[in-house]
């Protein structure tokens, strides 16, 4: 449904992925699991064409979109809900989920994009609680749902999800995955780029391993669970991952002139 062959991109002179390949088939969940900047942020935003494609090429439900825009993408069915939330702050809950239908609002019409407001109230009912309240003054975990929820307010074929669950609550990490599986459960292709290992093998039909700007493996989650390279590198010598802290995004590291590693 959803392919990138030989994919290359990064930013300015800086090549981050080089020779990417992947491929999400129709109704999977399929994670992209690597280190802080392996080029996962990069791979998804590339895919959404809100990078440029260097060179390779993306296919979506078999039609050639390199060189289409994020906004024609989003027309054909696929929506991103990228790194760290990027909601609208002082905008309001409802506003922020009207928002994510700019693309459909022809066809959609009022009575479309209520429709489908009422499915992501329904998913999170907290988010109706708070239709009203500004954004920025949601929590963490809330303001992802929202972010996920403006998303699936372009009725969406595929979803891309940008490490989804940085830095928040153990409990909320739960009930996301909970969602997510749901979601997959109604249909929905996901594609999850994620640097925790537990959670990318516990949502996946399948994973790519992303090593510096490349894949570097591919397996089911019960064969990756078990190797010791994957829990040597993703939980350390106790069994259990560091915990997270706020990270800088990828892009920042590979522009900033720092380290590429926190």
């Amino acid at each position: 449904m959803l392919a990138a062959r030989d994919v290359c991109s990064g930013y300015g002179k800086i090549e981050v992925i080089r020779g990417v390949s992947l491929a999400v088939e129709a109704k999977e969940v399929v994670s992209v699991l690597g280190i802080n900047g392996a080029g996962k942020t990069t791979l998804a935003r590339t895919i959404s064409r809100l990078l440029p494609c260097r060179a390779g090429q993306i296919t979506f439900e078999g039609q050639d979109v390199t060189n289409l825009s994020p906004q024609e993408l989003v027309r054909l069915g696929l929506a991103q809900v990228p790194e760290h939330r990027r909601i609208f702050g002082p905008m309001s809950v409802w506003e922020n989920l009207d928002l994510g239908a700019y693309a459909k609002y022809r066809s959609l019409g009022r009575d479309g994009r209520q429709r489908l407001a009422k499915f992501v109230y329904d998913l999170f009912p907290i988010l109706w609680q708070r239709r009203n309240q500004a954004a920025g003054t949601l929590s963490g975990g809330e303001q992802q749902m929202l972010a996920i929820g403006r998303a699936l307010m372009s009725e969406p074929k595929v979803l891309i999800l940008d490490e989804p669950f940085l830095g928040l609550a153990p409990m909320v990490v739960e009930s996301l995955c909970s969602t997510i599986k749901h979601l997959n459960a109604q249909g929905l292709t996901i594609l999850v780029v994620e640097q925790n290992a537990s959670v990318a093998l516990k949502i996946a039909h399948r994973v790519y391993l992303m090593g510096l700007g490349r894949i570097e493996g591919e397996g089911k989650p019960e064969e990756l669970r078990n190797d010791e390279r994957i829990r040597a590198a993703y939980f350390g010598r106790d069994g259990r991952r560091p915990t997270a802290r706020r990270e800088r995004t990828e892009e920042e590291r590979w522009t900033s002139g720092l380290p590429r590693t926190n």
